[in-house]
Parts: structure tokens; C-alpha cells; sequence
């Protein structure tokens, strides 16, 4: 459990300001996202893609999972 502490200390103390450097303050859904993304460490969950040469070229998985979980944080509908 002290683990997930740490992450979140983290979170807080140090990736936080920057981000509000940059963005200006964060709204409660933008720092909600960025906890699930941070919390979920989904590099460690997914296995590496390798494109073998035939069809669609080899895009980011990591990518793919944040914006469903993006999707799921705003909730957005299926269109």
C-alpha cells in the first residue's frame, strides 16, 4: 500500500504544478484524468505491438487506452 502512497504524493506534489504551468489551472476532470492515467501505469499492461509489415502500420497502444479512458472520464457517448 505504500507504494500506491508514494505514486500519489507524487502525483501531487510534483506532476500537478507543472501541468498547471502549462495549462493554467486544471479543471476537476482534467486532474481526474491524469490520476487514473498515472495510477494505471499502463506501459507495465501492455504487451509491446510488433507491425509485421501488412496492413495498418503500428500506431500507439498507450494512446489508444488513454483516450478510452478519456472517453470514460468525460463521458462521452458512442457515436
Amino acid at each position: 500500500m505504500s507504494t500506491l502512497f508514494e505514486i500519489w504524493n507524487t502525483i501531487q506534489a510534483q506532476l500537478f504544478p507543472e501541468l498547471e504551468k502549462e495549462l493554467d489551472p486544471l479543471s476537476e476532470k482534467e486532474r481526474e484524468f491524469v490520476q487514473i492515467v498515472c495510477l494505471l501505469d499502463l506501459p507495465r499492461h501492455m504487451k509491446e505491438f510488433r507491425w509485421r509489415g501488412f496492413g495498418r502500420k503500428k500506431k500507439s497502444r498507450i494512446n489508444m487506452a488513454k483516450a478510452f479512458v478519456a472517453k470514460s472520464v468525460y463521458k462521452f457517448e458512442n457515436h
